[in-house]
């Protein structure tokens, strides 16, 4: 007989995280234009986003197995065990969203000035962890908008992660070839989030499959049913 996980207390604005940095990975590796700003800024950040959301959910048992070299992670850890972000939304995350993306985009456009390795590392570390900060704040800002596609999204990361570098080179592949491109195809920032929204879209029907019949494709040795 098949046993059923049931994950109590489930937090809908980590839902809404997942995605949005699941997202933000298959936008940064689909190639755009030269300088594109997006792009170039999304892609300082999205890792360390999609590390410490990570760490902030793993649980203490599995923390022998984790690498030593992710900052981020032990970041997300010790943000979870010592509770310094709040599980509840809160008023002020609307100045905390605003207030960080701020000094984020403030301290990556200030990269020209950045000539030293030190004050490189400054500026990678202030852009990522204040970005990490706006993004998290504006999830809770969400928190109140429960979608069933979010919650497969999110559950569904871990597929999305594994198959989207796949899916980039096939279409261009096809494009490439349908439109006589001779060299790499490039695209704009808005085509490169249109084409990240619809893979995601594509494998979402995987999701559901895997969630529903083979949850082992998902991390899960059981059926998952979410209760919130």
């Amino acid at each position: 007989m098949n046993q059923t996980i049931i994950i109590p207390n489930r937090l809908n604005w980590i839902d809404w995280a997942k995605v949005i940095a699941i997202t933000f990975v298959v936008f940064g590796h689909i190639p755009q234009e030269p300088g594109s700003f997006p792009q170039s800024y999304i892609v300082t950040f999205h890792m360390p986003l999609f590390i410490f959301i990570f760490g902030y959910l793993t649980k203490k048992k599995y923390l022998i197995s984790i690498t030593k070299c992710l900052p981020f992670f032990y970041l997300g850890y010790y943000c979870k065990q010592n509770r310094i972000i709040s599980v509840k939304p809160q008023p002020k995350d609307w100045y905390v969203c605003i207030g960080c993306m701020c000094i984020s985009l403030a301290g990556y456009m200030i990269q020209d000035y950045m000539s030293s390795i030190p004050l490189f590392a400054f500026r990678f570390w202030l852009v990522s962890i204040t970005a990490i900060g706006g993004i998290l704040s504006l999830c809770k800002l969400l928190d109140h908008i429960h979608s069933a596609i979010i919650d497969n999204l999110s559950i569904g990361t871990i597929v999305i992660m594994g198959v989207h570098f796949m899916m980039i080179g096939t279409t261009n592949f096809i494009l490439e070839n349908i439109l006589h491109i001779e060299h790499r195809i490039i695209y704009s920032w808005f085509i490169a989030f249109v084409l990240a929204i619809t893979f995601e879209m594509i494998l979402y029907p995987i999701i559901i499959l895997f969630k529903n019949k083979f949850p082992f494709m998902l991390g899960k040795s059981t059926h998952i049913t979410e209760n919130k």
